[in-house]
């Protein structure tokens, strides 16, 4: 298995953030820290691929634990829970180098 570096991920996901950006939901005009919701995104893709492992929030999320994810998140990640979700189930390093 290929272990990518934060950065190699980071890079990537920056090439494709247009899309995923669109699933943090929207509430008013407040802005999130999309840097710490990208940051959020790479710790789910490093997490799931085995090569380093994520704080509270990052772990419920991977074990689909809606009440503690939200017991953990910030504002920000709220608001991009179905962001983290569609990067758990559809989105690893490998994927991301294609």
């Amino acid at each position: 298995m290929n272990h990518f570096t934060y950065a190699e991920i980071g890079n990537t996901l920056d090439k494709k953030w247009e899309t995923y950006r669109k699933m943090i939901t929207s509430i008013d005009d407040t802005p999130v820290d999309e840097i710490h919701i990208r940051d959020i995104c790479i710790s789910i893709i490093m997490s799931k691929d085995n090569h380093s492992r994520g704080g509270s929030f990052v772990e419920a999320v991977l074990n689909n634990d809606l009440s503690r994810a939200i017991s953990y998140a910030d504002t920000d990640c709220r608001r991009a829970l179905a962001l983290f979700v569609y990067v758990k189930e559809y989105v690893t390093g490998a994927r991301l180098a294609i």
